[in-house]
């Protein structure tokens, strides 16, 4: 594969696990779990958080036993809510070092080269395409220089006639693309 698909497909990847279901960190309890297991699970994340403070340790394990059922439940979605918001930070954090990195940028560069060299925008003109607005001169028309010879016995003179005739004009409206041929009438100028 090429480096932009190899980039295109990590930008996919790392897109869909930001749509995805943030999954339960590891030892999370099932909503069906006994309330034994809930607070088995609480203290040991309390104990974590706890843990520069080991004289602590049986006071939290005597308060997580007193502690109801209602703020167990409490507490549980709290740390599924940390658990949610720490994989999101983790989540940016990748496609910031995605969007950073030289082979993605260079990706990016090269598509939009390709969406500005296939697509002319609204009101402008495709790639190539440069048009040169001039004036067309008609009839009879002559130009002429002279050259003196430095004895001033010649004179070299040159005559540069001119005939045009213009029959029909094709037009080129730049903004909606659309042509017309113009037919001219002999009898009426342009």
């Amino acid at each position: 594969m090429t480096r932009p698909t190899i980039i295109g497909l990590l930008t996919i990847a790392v897109s869909s696990v930001a749509w995805a279901e943030a999954p339960l960190p590891a030892g999370f309890p099932a909503e069906n779990a006994t309330q034994a297991e809930k607070q088995s699970y609480v203290l040991k994340r309390m104990l974590d958080e706890f843990r520069d403070t080991p004289s602590a340790a049986r006071e939290i394990g005597d308060r997580v036993a007193q502690m109801s059922p209602t703020r167990i439940e409490q507490l549980l979605k709290v740390y599924r809510k940390r658990a949610q918001i720490q994989q999101e930070v983790a989540q940016q954090e990748a496609r910031l070092k995605l969007a950073r990195s030289p082979a993605y940028q260079d990706h990016l560069r090269r598509q939009l080269y390709a969406r500005r060299a296939t697509a002319a925008p609204i009101g402008g003109r495709p790639v190539g395409y440069a048009p040169v607005i001039t004036t067309l001169p008609e009839g009879a028309m002559m130009g002429a220089s002279a050259v003196v010879s430095p004895d001033r016995r010649y004179v070299r003179i040159g005559v540069q006639p001119f005939f045009s005739h213009i029959d029909r004009v094709d037009t080129f409206n730049i903004y909606n693309g659309r042509s017309r041929t113009i037919y001219r009438n002999p009898n009426k100028p342009w």
